[in-house]
């Protein structure tokens, strides 16, 4: 078991290979701090074939929010990256 935060976990962290699931506790308030985490299972050189990603989400608090906004970011900054109008 490896427990850190997104940013001690981050870039330089080679725990790749042996990792099986992640569970997100909380929500980033940066798209790209979410793909990070992602990032940091699925990747070339794990030795699990199947990993699992599992996010927590408590009804009827502040979460479900705070994944909007991300994704509203995240369409924001694609949107500029290509600049394409979001379908």
């Amino acid at each position: 078991m490896l427990l850190g935060s997104t940013a001690k976990m981050g870039t330089g962290t080679n725990v790749q290979k042996k990792l099986i699931a992640v569970h997100d506790l909380d929500i980033p308030w940066r798209p790209a701090d979410l793909e990070q985490r992602a990032g940091r299972i699925i990747r070339q050189g794990n030795e699990n074939k199947q990993v699992q990603i599992f996010r927590y989400v408590t009804k009827g608090t502040f979460d479900a929010y705070s994944y909007q906004t991300l994704e509203n970011k995240q369409k924001f900054i694609s949107q500029i990256m290509t600049s394409k109008t979001p379908a």
